[in-house]
């Protein structure tokens, strides 16, 4: 059987980035809940990278998947970005920024149930906010459960009718061959 390999990827939450001896502690507790959680799936661990801003992304980018070092190549226009998504698939990888918040995973350090009721939603209605096939795998592993519509039963109507609002607010970033497209 062939073992599955992971690069752990620790940051700081904004919360925590505002607490200055908190830092050092929260990425270290991260560190150590990701290593011991990798343990427990029998993955080899490749590497481990920590940092609370772009500076961290751009690293992993270059170290785990052997991107390019060059400063117009590692997405200079997400500098400013935070909460990245990194979601791969058979088609390849794709990077969705802002979204890590709403995505409930116990592996995931910036999720915030609050936002995620709050804006998650977005997701399914403002274009190219976050990749259909992220979208897709997020409801089926019921990653989005915090997400509601801002009215009663909420929860539910989005819950029960997600791939048809998406379908009618996304429009050309539903189908997925758009994005194939686009990266031609």
């Amino acid at each position: 059987m062939k073992k599955e390999i992971a690069a752990i990827y620790c940051r700081l939450s904004v919360e925590d980035a505002e607490k200055r001896a908190a830092e050092r502690e929260s990425i270290r507790n991260q560190r150590a809940l990701l290593l011991g959680y990798a343990k427990k799936q029998g993955w080899a661990v490749y590497d481990i990278y920590a940092d609370e801003d772009y500076s961290g992304l751009r690293r992993f980018c270059v170290d785990a998947l052997e991107w390019a070092d060059e400063d117009d190549s590692l997405m200079p226009e997400l500098a400013d970005e935070e909460n990245f998504v990194f979601f791969a698939n058979p088609k390849g990888i794709l990077l969705a920024p802002n979204i890590g918040a709403c995505l409930r995973d116990e592996r995931n350090s910036t999720y915030n149930p609050g936002i995620a009721e709050q804006e998650g939603a977005e997701l399914f209605y403002v274009p190219g906010l976050c990749p259909i096939d992220l979208l897709h795998y997020a409801m089926q592993h019921d990653l989005l459960s915090e997400v509601t519509f801002p009215f009663e039963d909420g929860r539910r109507v989005l819950h029960e009718n997600w791939d048809f609002i998406a379908r009618r607010y996304l429009g050309k970033y539903y189908n997925e061959d758009f994005y194939e497209e686009e990266r031609k």
